[in-house]
């Protein structure tokens, strides 16, 4: 996987990729 940090305001990392999916951020689903 990718070790990459991003700061946003998620509590959890499900948080933080679903706000990244928003934004049009591209993720492989596991």
């Amino acid at each position: 996987g990718m070790d990459i940090t991003v700061v946003t305001t998620a509590q959890n990392d499900e948080e933080g990729r679903a706000l990244l999916r928003l934004l049009g951020f591209p993720f492989k689903e596991a």
